[in-house]
Order: structure tokens, then sequence, then C-alpha cells
């Protein structure tokens, strides 16, 4: 072979090792499907740690607002065949777990209906709430569509997988509407799960809770 042909083919090796060295990783994104979507807000009951309201450029904390505090401290959603309905509880002393943790005290046996419906919406691909009713039991604004943003969902199998992960477990509902005041306007509730560890003493149904 010349000198001149094997530099060429030198060359040429270089140029596609490099390339295809200095290619970016394409980042992978956990596309849900609908049995999945469904299942991650199914599998659990589900606790609102965080609620946010957009308007315009300005996103507001509303979590600790004392219209929204029984979110906060006594409610937990449950998503069963196409309704959502509450259980009520309260929250204990952490004493088993990181300090980050919360811990509660409930009884799974009664929850209570909110008039609120949640199905898969083809259209909106994704998992869509809605009212014809309404309830003064809570704040929300039951006039308008809730939908699941499927990009937020970080879920896990178990307690002990969730208790080790870098990201806790959370899903996130967004609700769009027209403010009298402010105009359009997006609330964003965020929603951890809360597993089961431990029965309390001899009473039916009541367990201990924990939401990392």
């Amino acid at each position: 072979m010349k000198p001149s042909l094997c530099l060429l083919y030198i060359l040429l090796f270089l140029c596609v090792t490099l390339s295809c060295t200095n290619e970016e990783p394409e980042l992978k994104k956990t596309v849900f499907t609908k049995d999945e979507a469904l299942r991650s807000i199914q599998s659990q009951y589900l606790h609102v740690t965080k609620i946010e309201r957009k308007a315009g450029n300005e996103t507001v904390d509303l979590t600790n607002a004392p219209e929204f505090e029984p979110y906060r401290k006594a409610l937990f959603f449950v998503f069963r065949q196409g309704f959502i309905l509450i259980l009520s509880g309260s929250e204990i002393p952490n004493t088993k777990f990181a300090p980050s943790a919360k811990t509660f005290f409930f009884s799974d046996k009664i929850p209570l209906p909110l008039n609120l419906e949640y199905y898969w919406d083809d259209a909106a691909g994704t998992v869509v709430t809605k009212s014809n009713i309404g309830s003064s039991t809570v704040p929300i604004p039951f006039e308008n569509p809730a939908k699941l943003d499927l990009a937020s969902i970080v879920t896990y199998p178990t307690l002990a997988a969730a208790q080790a992960a870098a990201i806790p477990p959370s899903l996130k509902f967004t609700v769009d509407l027209t403010d009298p005041k402010l105009g359009p306007v997006t609330y964003a509730y965020t929603l951890k799960p809360v597993w089961s560890y431990e029965k309390v003493g001899d009473i039916p149904n009541y367990y201990n809770f924990v939401m990392f």
C-alpha cells in the first residue's frame, strides 16, 4: 500500500472515531402508558405535599395557605375504580425513618366520596379528573378538569426502594382556570404516596404510614 493511501485511511478512521466520541448521549425519558399511569395513582394512598399557582410569569407557593390546611395535615386520596375518595388521618412523630420522612396514622377501612371522577383521556393523552357536583370538603376547583402530568411521575415498587431512592416518589396534577383578578392561572398539586409500615396495636384497620 502506498504511504499516501495508508495515511488517507488513517485520517478517515480518526474522523469517524472522533465524530462518534463527540456526540451528545441521548437523554431517555420514561414514557408512561395508560396502564402504567393509572397504576401509579391507583396502587397507593396519595398525600398533597405542595400547591402552586402560576399566573403569567409569576409562580406562588400556596402550600401553607390557611385554606389548604386540610391537605397538609389530614387528607389522603384514594383513586379507586374511576372515583377519587379521601381518608382522614393525623401526622405522628417520626421515630423510625430519616428526618426528612413524615409519618401518619389512619384507618383505611371507609374512604369518603368527593364526587370526583377520574379517567384516561385519549385526546389529552393522560389521566383527567372531573366533577359534575363539586364538594365543599376540600377547596379544589372541581369545575375545571385536572390533568396528570406524566413527566412528573416518579414511582417505586416497594417501601424499601422508595426509602433508598435519591429522588423520592411523587406525581403532579395541574388545573387550568380563569381567575377573576389574575386571568388565566394554573394550579399544580404535587402528591406523594404514603406506605403502610406497621399495624397499630389491636385496633382494626388502623396502620402507621410513612411518606418519603
